[in-house]
């Protein structure tokens, strides 16, 4: 009597191990570029950084951290430490603070 069909072929198996495999490769791959990118992007406000900030800032009226950040093009919570440094430097005057935004001008 024949008894049922036989399992999948090696080959089959095969190539379901392959996919699984890349696919865990690519993953840590992904993972790996976000841990760089974090990295990179950096929360410290530098010397250079404050320098291009300043000469940045001399023509604007009005600074928030909205328009210093697409000046510079750095993020947002970078462009409010910038912010903070600046009015502590007395680049800047600090006209008016809330949780999310920051005012200044610059001082005449």
């Amino acid at each position: 009597m024949g008894g049922g069909k036989g399992g999948k072929p090696i080959s089959t198996l095969e190539k379901r191990q392959r996919r699984q495999l890349e696919q865990q490769l690519k993953q840590q791959l992904k993972e790996s570029r976000q841990r760089e990118k974090k990295a990179q992007l950096g929360v410290e406000v530098t010397d250079s950084l404050l320098s291009r900030a300043s000469k940045e800032v001399t023509d604007l009226k009005v600074v928030t951290q909205y328009t210093l950040a697409s000046k510079l093009g750095i993020n947002l919570s970078l462009a409010k430490k910038v912010i903070k440094a600046l009015v502590e430097q007395g680049k800047l005057k600090l006209v008016d603070k809330s949780r999310r935004v920051i005012i200044a001008t610059v001082p005449k």
